[in-house]
């Protein structure tokens, strides 16, 4: 048994949850963070040829920070990360 009543389930938490609200930008900040245009997010929602991580979330379209961020990282080229 763990000290203070805390479950082994609290004692292995995540200390950064991750929080969907904070995280999330819709297309046009997305657009914007990237430096892309509107249309650009708008084309490759639909085509899929850049492969940008998007979640649909009934008819409204998020883009989570992290996945941008990764998704540019993936696309760098050159230079030492």
């Amino acid at each position: 048994m763990l000290a203070n009543n805390i479950t082994s389930a609290e004692s292995t938490a995540i200390p950064n949850e991750f929080n969907f609200a904070s995280e999330r930008m819709t297309r046009p900040i997305a657009a914007e963070y990237l430096g892309v245009s509107l249309e650009f997010l708008e084309a490759d929602a639909f085509s899929q040829r850049h492969k940008i991580p998007y979640i649909k979330v009934g008819s409204k379209v998020f883009y989570l920070k992290s996945d941008l961020d990764a998704w540019v990282m993936a696309h760098r080229i050159g230079g030492a990360i």
